[in-house]
C-alpha cells in the first residue's frame, strides 16, 4: 500500500496535516516529515511493554526493503533536560554535546542498559529489543549497540511534537559514504524505501536539496565514538566533548584573562600536552566580564607579568559574559563572590556550576590601577585557587 503524501502552502494547510498526523501517531503509526536534516519517520515513542504498537514489531525486527540501507532511530526531545526523564544515569558528554550542538544535526547514542523505564530489574520492550536485534552495519560496525536521542528541528517536527503527550522515536536513513550530496533523506521517497508497509502518511516539501544526514556518536563512559560523519564536522564534536572552564571578572582585562592564561598553562603541563592539544582534547578555556566591552587587550601589567613565565597574554580580546557562554560553560570561576552574585541572579539554576575561585571563596582583588606588585599577589592568588581546580580538571579527563 502506498503512502499518503501531502504538500501544503499554508500555515493553515500545515495545521490541518499536522492534526491528522497526530491522529495516526495516536494509532501507532508511522509518519513522514521533513526536517533540516532530510525525511524522517516519526512514531510515538512507548516506555512500557504493553504499550508497543503493533506496528513496531515489524520494524524493529527489520522489515525494510531489500538493499535499502541501513537506519539511525533516536528519541525525539524536546529539550536536552528529557534525557533524564528516559536514562539515568546521564553522562555528561551527552548533555554537554546535544547542548552545544546544532537541533537535529547530532544524534547521541546511549547504553540501552541505562534506559529508565523497564520492569522489575528488566529493561523496557524497547531496550530489549535493541539488543535482540542487529542492525545494519551502515549505522554502526556490529549494530546500532545503544539508544539514540536527538533534538527535533523544523517547523513541521517542532509544531507536531508541541501537539503530542506522548514522547517521538525518530527514523531517518544512515548517511552514504559519498556524502551529503547523494543523501538518500533528501527525497521523500526514500521513507517508502526504507520503511515499506510501516509508512502510511508523509508530509513532503519536495527535494530537499540542502539537507545532510545528522551526525552520529556513540558515548563510552565519558568519551566519545563518532559512528556517523554527517551535518557537524567531527572534529568539531570532539572539541565539543569536553569541559568548557569559564572565568568572570568585571572587565575582562586583568583578573579573568590571567587566570584563563594560568589554568590553560597549568593543566597543558599537568597533562603533559601543548595548547593546541588540549583543543583537541575538547577541553575550553576562556574569560568574560559582567561590564565588559569587546575588544580590549589584557592591562599591560597583566601581560608583562605573564610574560615573565613564558605566558602570552598579548593577543587577548575583552568579550562581555553572555547567555550562550553561560550555557556552554561547565565550570563558572568568578574572581568575586559578587561577580557570582550577579550570574546567580540571572541563571539561578546554575548555582552548582558557578563558585568564586579564591580560595576559601576569598574575592580575588582587583590589580586594576595598582603596581606590579599588585598584579603579583593576584597572580599567586589566582594560582592557589586553581591548584584545587586542576587535580579536578586532571582527574576527569
Amino acid at each position: 500500500m502506498q503512502p499518503i503524501r501531502c504538500r501544503y502552502q499554508t500555515d493553515n494547510e500545515l495545521q490541518d496535516l499536522l492534526l491528522e498526523a497526530l491522529q495516526r501517531l495516536s494509532r501507532g503509526e508511522a509518519v513522514g516529515i521533513p526536517s533540516p536534516q532530510g525525511y524522517l519517520a516519526v512514531m510515538k515513542g512507548t516506555i512500557a511493554p504493553e504499550e508497543v504498537p503493533l506496528e513496531w514489531p515489524r520494524f524493529f525486527e527489520g522489515d525494510q526493503a531489500e538493499g535499502a540501507g541501513g537506519w539511525v532511530w533516536a528519541w525525539g526531545l524536546r529539550d536536552v533536560q528529557e534525557l533524564y526523564d528516559l536514562f539515568w544515569p546521564v553522562p555528561v558528554v551527552a548533555e554537554r554535546l546535544l547542548t552545544r550542538s546544532l537541533p537535529g544535526g547530532l544524534i547521541v547514542q546511549l547504553p540501552s542498559s541505562s534506559f529508565r523505564h523497564g520492569g522489575e530489574g528488566e529493561q523496557s520492550s524497547l531496550a530489549a529489543r535493541c539488543k535482540r536485534h542487529a542492525f545494519p552495519s551502515e549505522v554502526v560496525s556490529a549494530g546500532q549497540k545503544g539508544m539514540g536521542c536527538r533534538l527535533l528541528s523544523g517547523p513541521v517536527g517542532l509544531q507536531l511534537q508541541a501537539l503530542c503527550p506522548w514522547p517521538l522515536m525518530t527514523v531517518c536513513p544512515a548517511g552514504t559514504r559519498e556524502g551529503s550530496a547523494n543523501y538518500p533523506g533528501r527525497q521523500p521517497h526514500c521513507l517508502e524505501k526504507f520503511l515499506p508497509n510501516c509508512l502510511n502518511y508523509i508530509i513532503e516539501q519536495g527535494t530537499l536539496g540542502e539537507a545532510s544526514p545528522p551526525s552520529v556518536v556513540e558515548i563510552q563512559g565519558q568519551g566519545v565514538k563518532i559512528i556517523q560523519s554527517g551535518q557537524i564536522q567531527d572534529a568539531l564534536i570532539m572539541e565539543r566533548s569536553g569541559p568548557c572552564i569559564l572565568f568572570v571578572c568585571t572587565g575582562n582585562t586583568c583578573r579573568s584573562p590571567m587566570a584563563e592564561a594560568i589554568c590553560r598553562k597549568m593543566l597543558t603541563d599537568r597533562l603533559n600536552c601543548s595548547p593546541e592539544e588540549l583543543g583537541a582534547r575538547g577541553i575550553e578555556i576562556t574569560s568574560a566580564g559582567i561590564a565588559a566591552e569587546y575588544g580590549h587587550p589584557a592591562s599591560p601589567e597583566a601581560v608583562a607579568l605573564l610574560a615573565e613565565e613564558g605566558v602570552e597574554l598579548a593577543d587577548h580580546q575583552s568579550q562581555p559574559l553572555s547567555a550562550s557562554l553561560l550555557e556552554r560553560a561547565d565550570l563558572i570561576l568568578t574572581m568575586t563572590a559578587h561577580h557570582r552574585h550577579v550570574i546567580l541572579s540571572y541563571r539561578p539554576d546554575l548555582a552548582e556550576r558557578v563558585r568564586v575561585l579564591g580560595v576559601g571563596d576569598l574575592d580575588i582583588p582587583d590589580p586594576i590601577g595598582g603596581g606590579m606588585e599588585v598584579y603579583r599577589q593576584c597572580r599567586q592568588a589566582i594560582e592557589a585557587g586553581l591548584r584545587p581546580v586542576i587535580e579536578e580538571l586532571s582527574g576527569n579527563l
